[in-house]
């Protein structure tokens, strides 16, 4: 989370997403490739993880939906298109792992930085996020 400079250390830099493919992800198919547009200027080889997030579900003091989903390095890959750095999906996991709903989707980088969260939809039948 910090990077070293001198004798103290500061923040390191959070990954920021600047755009990201709209619709629904669905479970454990090769689909059309899910883009995640972001400016990192630390290269094309800066994320470490892909992580989905399970929006919570809460009632009566329990959350039985909260879930945290490392995507499986080979399901993802890096790329550089136009100039911009993107991260590519190719499949999410199974729904056994992921029950249809909503998802916070972080990229993580090398210093276990989280990128501010987007939400996705995963699922046939669960209808895409609307921008707000």
């Amino acid at each position: 989370m910090f990077t070293a400079q001198g004798t103290g250390a500061t923040w390191s830099q959070r990954p920021t997403l600047t755009r990201y493919t709209a619709g629904n992800a669905l479970h454990g198919t090769l689909l059309s490739p899910f883009y995640v547009e972001m400016t990192d200027t630390s290269g094309a080889n800066s994320i470490k993880d892909v992580v989905l997030v399970g929006l919570s579900t809460v009632t009566h003091g329990f959350n039985t939906g909260q879930r945290r989903i490392a995507l499986e390095r080979s399901d993802w890959s890096m790329g550089v298109d136009s100039n911009k750095n993107h991260v590519r999906i190719d499949r999410f996991p199974a729904k056994d792992l992921t029950p249809p709903g909503y998802y916070m989707l972080f990229l993580i980088n090398h210093s276990g930085v989280p990128s501010r969260g987007v939400i996705v939809a995963v699922g046939a039948g669960t209808a895409a996020p609307q921008p707000a």
